[in-house]
C-alpha cells in the first residue's frame, strides 16, 4: 500500500500552496498505512505540479488524531529532485538511537504535516 497524500487546507482555501519568487510551496499531510515500505513513502514532484523537490519542512510529526506522537519523521530529497522520501524512525528507550520503522510495520494512524519546497 502507499501513504495517502492530501493537501492542507485553511477555512478561507482550498490547500495551502502557492510560490516565492521562482520557488513553489505545497503544504501536504502523509498519512501512513497498514504496510509502512522499507525507506519510507515516496512523494514525487508530480504528485505536488513541481518539477523538482528541494526539500521539505516538517510542521507537524506523525501524530495520531488524538495527538498522540508516535514516530519522528526525516525527509529525503532523491538527488534527482523527482522524489521526496518521508521515513518514520522510532527508539525503544530514551537513550537509544532512532531506528527507522520496521518494514510491513502498521503506521495507517499516523499522519505527519510537511510544506515541500520546489519547482
Amino acid at each position: 500500500m502507499a501513504a495517502g497524500i492530501t493537501e492542507l487546507s485553511t477555512p478561507r482555501t482550498n490547500g495551502v500552496y502557492g510560490s516565492m519568487g521562482d520557488l513553489k510551496y505545497h503544504a501536504v499531510n502523509v498519512a501512513g498505512d497498514t504496510s509502512y515500505p522499507t525507506g519510507g513513502y515516496v512523494l514525487t514532484a508530480a504528485q505536488l505540479n513541481m518539477q523538482y523537490i528541494l526539500g521539505a519542512i516538517l510542521l507537524n510529526t506523525a501524530k495520531t488524531t488524538a495527538g498522540v506522537t508516535e514516530y519522528d519523521v526525516a525527509m529525503t530529497p532523491a538527488t534527482n529532485g523527482v522524489s521526496l522520501a518521508v521515513q518514520l524512525y522510532t527508539t525503544t528507550a530514551a537513550t537509544a538511537p532512532l531506528t527507522e520503522l520496521a518494514n510491513t510495520s502498521d503506521a495507517h494512524l499516523y499522519t505527519a504535516t510537511l510544506l515541500v519546497i520546489g519547482w
